[in-house]
């Protein structure tokens, strides 16, 4: 997290097993199994929710591209959004290989290799753990107030 946000990821990432989560766990698990489908992954095996925190994005905090690879999806439910809070924005998979390719980069931005996706409060993205994403910066006073989770096939 860059800025005055917080991220509970490394102190607490168990909200999911917080009995007042119980019912954003059962909407991320049911849109994740609905998902998993569409991606064509295992029919045999049951993704959940394995991890949940918090994120609460201060004025002009973001985070930076990462991704959650070898979790198998995640998730991101916008508890709060407001105007000018900042949008997800992934990056196409295979970047890496197409930056070093001879595009004419006056024609073709750099960020043709990024898809910002809008959000408002009450939104849910979930996305294969693999896919390299950021945050913008929250251009709010508010606070944008995300809760992420991995969903990994529980045994």
């Amino acid at each position: 997290m860059r800025g005055e946000g917080i991220c509970s990821y490394n102190t607490k990432r168990d909200l999911n097993l917080d009995v007042v989560f119980k019912p954003l766990v059962e909407f991320v698990n049911a849109h994740a199994k609905l998902y998993w489908e569409a991606l064509g992954y295992n029919k045999h095996m049951r993704p959940e929710v394995y991890e949940m925190w918090a994120n609460i994005y201060k004025q002009q905090s973001f985070i930076e591209m990462h991704n959650h690879s070898p979790i198998h999806m995640t998730a991101s439910f916008y508890l709060q959004h407001p105007t000018s809070g900042g949008n997800i924005v992934f990056e196409h998979p295979n970047a890496t290989l197409l930056k070093h390719q001879p595009y004419d980069f006056d024609q073709i931005r750099y960020t043709a290799f990024e898809q910002e996706i809008a959000v408002t409060s009450g939104t849910l993205v979930i996305f294969p753990g693999y896919m390299n994403h950021k945050t913008q910066p929250n251009m709010s006073s508010e606070d944008r107030i995300i809760i992420g989770s991995n969903i990994c096939n529980v045994v």
